[in-house]
């Protein structure tokens, strides 16, 4: 019954990927056609043809992002450490604690994120300081 279950699992989540996968895939070519469509109209009727949009300029990094990200990250991992805690609490099986060893993953991602932010507040307070002048 288990391996029925964990495996109906695993294969309606691969499903779902691939899905999304083929969406973003059509999505994509029918955007390329679009615009070489567009491309070929402007050179039949002489006009110049239309530029690529360029990338948005990357914003420099500051500490908000680092701890936002963190945060959400940390408790992410706390929430699916505890969920497999107390499924296996529920469940009265130990082997289901296992799962939550998966939580961790997150949750140290997260804390890397939040040193991240701590020490990239620290160089923006030194910055400030050297530049007391200069706003954001």
């Amino acid at each position: 019954m288990n391996d029925v279950f964990s495996f109906s699992i695993v294969t309606i989540v691969f499903v779902f990927v691939i899905i999304l996968t083929i969406i973003k895939a059509v999505s994509r070519y029918h955007d390329r056609t679009l615009r070489h469509k567009e491309r070929l109209i402007a050179i039949e009727k002489g006009l110049p043809i239309p530029m690529e949009t360029p990338a948005p300029c990357k914003k420099p990094r500051n500490s908000h992002d680092s701890r936002g990200t963190g945060l959400i990250l940390l408790f992410v991992g706390v929430g699916i450490f505890f969920s497999f805690m107390a499924l296996s609490y529920v469940v009265g099986h130990i082997e289901a604690m296992a799962g939550g060893v998966f939580g961790l993953i997150p949750l140290f991602i997260g804390v890397g994120f939040l040193i991240d932010a701590f020490l990239l507040g620290k160089e923006e307070k030194k910055e400030e300081a050297s530049n007391p002048d200069k706003k954001k």
